[in-house]
């Protein structure tokens, strides 16, 4: 019952759980009831009321509905606008249900975004995931809700429907991956939107809550519906959303990687202890020499200690971190090179021990080497490539399980008790250090190569060596001019002249003439021959006198 006047008989909801639509029943007649944005409800509509009696719903009167809309919606406003109409459609479905719409009005709420959203937001844009919106909301309004959750930064990124009508198709298409927001557009705009952006070679996702949406999930690469929708829509979507909210589709991404990332680190890892002890084995029988391992350290360190890692990497927390990590898409079958590195680490960790316990003879130190390999190749798994690319190393679980592992390696080779009975002895403090220096010296080595091999360390190793090459270029340009400079000075010959002209010449040169001559110490040859002409005129005309 609604105020006791309407009984509902039917209703359909909206994304957020908000009713869009209603059919009532009211004294004998079905009634429909439509809420949504002005715009939208308005092009439904064939008359307004205006105190209390109908009107044909003219041009003039739709342009100054719409005025006040946009003035309010200016505000950052939420507007809802109603409209009513009988109906002789026994359920919403019936095409002929909106024949007769009454414009009742619209109601202005003051809006304010959840802070959840933008962060949401932010969060899909830090992973590489963009956001669109599709809207049925007021001009403004979308527009400053979209502003504010981060989805759009300018008008530019905003389409409408009548835009995308009357642009044309090639410049709609080369366009539409810079539109962020689509306003008022049909089931078969957005369906061909999402096909466009298939096109571009995107993975797209997207929210459907309405049965007529059932095309556009399954051209999509993965729906989302609400807990709230109809059984036939929950039975065909690949992710069901337990309240409301885009944070939730954020929260399933996440984690969703935080499991891809456990499996992956799990599945490499198992398999390295028992390669590394074998490979250290076989090196050892080759040379015919003492195996490092015997059946008390493959118990301690070939299981205890690997299933403990493993344990760490299976139940790794969740971070925000794992949201930003980009993979690649993975088949159905997994693929030899993705396990290269996991081989060859093992492979030369075990070639490390043979180094460890040839270099000290002691059991005790393959036992402390092999738990710093562990440990180290534990932290550098899960992300994709190098630790220094990723520049994440472990999680908080695996260094509180690598602390209990070193204790009980602490204690297996001291306490006198489990020295007695699994057969260690307390090495000396230089085998030590020695079995901790050579896992070590193998993992940064084996981390460096990989960040070399990849894409961003062959990028840097290029750029280094377009560096280098100019530096070297730049000591060449300098040594050659260098060269030149000392050449043009070998040319040149020495010019200056010691001036020493007679008393009579002196005395026959203007004071500016005498300064000059101080000033430079020199003239040069063509100056000192004319002033032997001027004094040898000036004897001349003495000689005359």
């Amino acid at each position: 019952m609604i105020r006791d006047e309407y009984i509902r008989l039917d209703a359909e909801y909206t994304l957020s759980g908000d009713i869009s639509r209603m059919l009532t029943l009211r004294d004998g007649k079905n009634i429909i009831i439509v809420r949504g944005s002005p715009e939208n409800i308005l092009s439904r509509c064939i008359g307004y009321t205006l105190n209390g009696a109908d009107y044909k719903l003219s041009d003039f009167t739709r342009k100054r509905i719409l005025t006040a809309v946009e003035d309010s919606a200016r505000t950052n406003s939420f507007l809802v606008a109603v409209a009513t109409g009988e109906t002789e459609a026994e359920t919403l479905r019936d095409i002929e249900a909106e024949q007769r719409l009454i414009f009742k009005g619209f109601i202005s709420f003051a809006s304010s975004l959840d802070a959840g959203v933008a962060s949401s937001v932010y969060r899909c844009e830090s992973a590489g995931i963009e956001t669109v919106l599709n809207s049925n909301d007021a001009y403004y309004t979308a527009l400053n809700s979209a502003k504010s959750a981060g989805i759009i930064t300018d008008e530019t990124q905003i389409i409408t429907a009548e835009q995308i009508r009357v642009c044309s198709r090639g410049l709609f298409i080369a366009n539409a991956p810079y539109y962020r927001m689509f306003l008022n557009i049909d089931d078969s705009e957005w369906l061909d939107i999402v096909k466009l952006r298939k096109n571009n070679g995107r993975i797209t996702a997207v929210t459907a809550e309405r049965i007529n949406e059932l095309p556009i999930m399954n051209e999509a690469d993965v729906s989302i519906v609400p807990e709230t929708s109809t059984d036939t829509l929950r039975q065909t979507a690949d992710v069901l959303m337990l309240g409301n909210g885009i944070n939730l589709i954020t929260d399933g991404i996440l984690n969703a990687k935080t499991l891809l990332r456990r499996i992956r680190s799990v599945v490499k890892y198992l398999p390295s202890a028992a390669i590394m002890m074998l490979v250290a084995s076989l090196i050892s029988l080759f040379y015919n020499q003492i195996t490092p391992f015997r059946a008390q350290d493959v118990l301690f360190g070939g299981i205890i200690f690997n299933l403990a890692f493993a344990f760490a990497l299976a139940f790794e927390p969740r971070s925000v971190k794992n949201l930003y990590e980009k993979h690649k898409p993975m088949g159905s079958k997994p693929k030899l090179w993705q396990f290269l590195y996991p081989l060859g680490f093992s492979v030369g960790a075990g070639v490390a021990l043979f180094i460890t316990f040839a270099s000290t003879s002691s059991y005790a130190c393959s036992l402390i080497s092999l738990a710093i390999l562990l440990f180290l190749y534990a932290g550098s798994l899960g992300g994709n490539g190098s630790v220094f690319k990723t520049k994440r190393f472990g999680n908080r679980l695996l260094f509180l399980v690598g602390l209990g592992v070193f204790a009980l390696t602490a204690l297996l080779t001291s306490a006198p008790f489990c020295a007695n009975v699994f057969g260690y002895a307390l090495p000396e403090m230089s085998k030590i250090i020695i079995s901790a220096v050579v896992a070590l010296a193998y993992w940064f080595l084996s981390e460096t190569t990989r960040y070399f091999l990849s894409r961003e360390g062959r990028e840097k190793l290029q750029a280094l060596r377009k560096k280098a090459d100019l530096s070297d270029e730049d000591i060449d340009l300098d040594e050659e001019d260098e060269e030149e400079e000392e050449t043009e000075e070998e040319a040149v010959p020495n010019s200056s002249i010691t001036f020493e002209a007679a008393p009579e010449t002196i005395n026959s040169m203007s004071d500016d003439e005498i300064e000059f001559i101080d000033e430079f110490g020199n003239l040069s040859d063509d100056d000192q021959e004319e002033e032997n002409e001027n004094t040898n005129s000036t004897e001349r005309s003495n000689e005359n006198d």
